[in-house]
């Protein structure tokens, strides 16, 4: 049993400790491209528990039909577990995403307020692992020595 959620991310996209698991969870996944194609050819996938880990749902990349060498964007949709939205639906970035594109960003979800427009995770598919890369620079492979360009951060 691999323990490590790092290592299995590599190969499978993956969503850990859900509070609303009826429906199940879902990937809404898109090829990455251009802002007006960003959102032509979106597919939501279901989720599945995973039979190791009763909290960790996934979805093995294998069987997402993605091309290699090509560039994603992502969500996961999930059931909103605040009393008050029961059941409303909403696409959230992954938690755990190597980089986000705040260009695009989720639909609006009617009174979501705060959690309203998660960013799009972004990763490159290649050689059957998913990978790291930069949308500010057309999503060409980041080196994990360089890593991603980042831009400075205020602290008020």
């Amino acid at each position: 049993m691999n323990a490590d959620i790092l290592t299995r991310k590599r190969t499978s996209f993956l969503w850990w400790r859900l509070d609303v698991t009826d429906p199940p969870p879902e990937l809404v996944l898109g090829e990455f491209g251009s802002r007006e194609s960003r959102r032509a050819g979106v597919r939501v996938l279901p989720l599945e528990r995973q039979e190791d880990f009763t909290d960790l749902w996934g979805i093995s990349a294998s069987v997402c039909a993605l091309q290699d060498d090509v560039a994603y964007h992502y969500w996961f949709e999930v059931s909103d577990g605040r009393p008050e939205r029961t059941g409303t639906r909403v696409r959230i970035t992954d938690p755990l995403a190597y980089a986000v594109d705040w260009r695009l960003r989720a639909e609006s979800t009617v009174g979501a307020g705060d959690r309203d427009g998660y960013p799009g995770a972004v990763l490159r598919y290649q050689h059957n692992q998913l990978t790291t890369c930069d949308p500010e620079v057309g999503c060409s492979r980041v080196s994990p020595a360089s890593g991603p360009r980042s831009r400075p951060t205020t602290a008020w």
